[in-house]
């Protein structure tokens, strides 16, 4: 299609109600945001120590700037705050970041990209979405490690 004066005329007009019709509904969306915050109480984080992912395991009281990506077996998302790294061996760590990640919890995935192997306190992640839709880029905090507890120790209803 060549650009001709009409054809500009007709981009320039498509553009405008486009750009109206973001503005019209993103305060609206954002309200709706807002609302769903104040029942669920998305904006502060869970008490992690009283997650039932977590009833297995114990705080030793260390805390680690880094973890070897390639340890990582599995990991939970607790909330939009929080995420459990449970690594080989009897070690799991819990990361809780200083600002909500929005929806985390809500699309349970996330990427994380690393050229060094290691997922570091001040690295990013990203909210994976459905379709390849880039979500919000958060970044992690430091890395509470955890203790797995011997099974006489553990809770019954725990599950990993």
């Amino acid at each position: 299609m060549s650009l001709t004066s009409s054809n500009l005329s007709r981009l320039s007009y498509l553009n405008l109600v486009a750009c109206a019709a973001v503005l019209f509904l993103a305060p609206s969306a954002a309200m709706a945001n807002d609302e769903d915050d104040k029942k669920q109480d998305r904006n502060t984080p869970i008490e992690w120590q009283t997650h039932k992912k977590v009833s297995g395991y114990k705080a030793t009281g260390e805390e680690r700037s880094c973890i070897s990506l390639h340890r990582i077996q599995h990991q939970s998302i607790l909330d939009d705050f929080t995420i459990l790294f449970e690594m080989a061996g009897k070690t799991a760590y819990i990361n809780q970041m200083d600002y909500r990640c929005h929806g985390l919890k809500f699309n349970d995935a996330m990427r994380v990209v690393s050229r060094t192997g290691r997922l570091c306190q001040n690295d990013f992640i990203e909210v994976f979405r459905p379709h390849g839709i880039s979500g919000p880029t958060c970044g992690l905090d430091k890395f509470i490690e955890l203790k797995e507890l011997p099974k006489d120790m553990k809770p019954e209803s725990s599950s990993k």
